[in-house]
């Protein structure tokens, strides 16, 4: 018979590293398809809350690389004001750590578990180490980490770390390596950013597939070329504060994510009438798309009116 001394020896604390180690599936990795999308999905929102704290319009690069068969490397980078070198292993290499889960508002994520998770994702299917470069100001190097999770101890193990020049004011970039499968979809990445754009007008997101083709959703300050003409004519629109009133002017890539409606301009105010009838449209649009994918769903085509039969 075995004693209550005996099995007290056998008893131990599980770090919660090492709980979510053997059981991922509770975290949304329970498959090579959805984890893709999961780890996008976190570092995406991510940087939705980091350029909404700093109250810049969000304007997120995210790419997604074939490696092999049944690996990927995703690439999310944000212009949102970035971390302080001494938390970045924390907030990136650390489960339950975070900076929303005492807020009152209601926040994407508020457990400190989301990219943290995604992390430990990567380093479970590939070992590799997470690689963070974040800036916090125009005159500061950016730092750039190599991390992994100890998930015995949950504590950030930093592989290798550098600081460089970066050529961006501000922002954090995130490439984690992973097992993944790349589909498209219904729970895809694809649909995931198209969602996005659609639900945040004032987002840009530049998204890169692993089919090497580019898609950008822009900030939607017009709802049409004809309006952003006109709106560039009457002096509303700019670049870095200096007015634009050459529709024909050809904007370099690198000041793109710097247009936007001049501090003196009436539609800088976001309850601007012609403002507040854009989100209108795109609420609308937003509902009738849902009306035809509900409608597609229940009435499927038949053989006859399939385009591919």
């Amino acid at each position: 018979m075995i004693k209550a001394e005996e099995l007290a020896l056998k008893q131990r604390e599980i770090s919660v590293s090492e709980f979510f180690t053997k059981n991922r599936h509770l975290l949304g990795f329970d498959s090579p398809a959805k984890a893709i999308l999961m780890a996008v999905k976190e570092c995406v929102d991510n940087s939705l809350d980091a350029t909404e704290e700093m109250r810049v319009l969000p304007d997120i690069y995210v790419e997604v690389k074939q490696l092999s068969e049944n690996r990927l490397k995703i690439i999310i980078e944000d212009n949102g004001p970035g971390i302080v070198k001494e938390q970045i292993p924390r907030v990136f290499a650390k489960l339950l750590y975070g900076s929303k889960f005492h807020s009152l508002s209601q926040k994407r994520g508020q457990q400190g578990i989301g990219v943290s998770a995604a992390v430990l994702y990567s380093q479970l299917t590939t070992g590799k180490p997470a690689v963070i470069t974040s800036k916090i100001g125009l005159k500061q190097k950016a730092h750039h980490y190599w991390l992994h999770i100890d998930t015995v101890k949950n504590e950030p193990e930093i592989v290798k770390e550098e600081s460089f020049d970066w050529g961006k004011d501000h922002g954090t970039k995130v490439e984690l390596e992973l097992e993944g499968k790349y589909q498209k979809g219904k729970q895809s990445v694809d649909e995931y950013i198209k969602q996005i754009a659609l639900i945040n007008p004032h987002v840009k997101v530049i998204y890169k597939t692993p089919e090497v083709q580019t898609i950008v959703y822009n900030k939607g300050l017009a709802r049409s070329a004809k309006q952003a003409r006109q709106f560039i004519i009457h002096g509303h629109v700019g670049i870095n504060d200096h007015k634009l009133d050459v529709p024909s002017y050809l904007v370099p890539g690198e000041e793109e994510h710097d247009i936007e409606f001049l501090k003196n301009s009436s539609l800088s105010n976001p309850e601007h009438a012609e403002r507040v009838i854009k989100e209108k449209v795109i609420k609308e649009k937003s509902k009738k798309l849902e009306i035809v994918k509900e409608e597609k769903e229940a009435y499927p085509l038949t053989d006859a009116e399939c385009p591919k039969c």
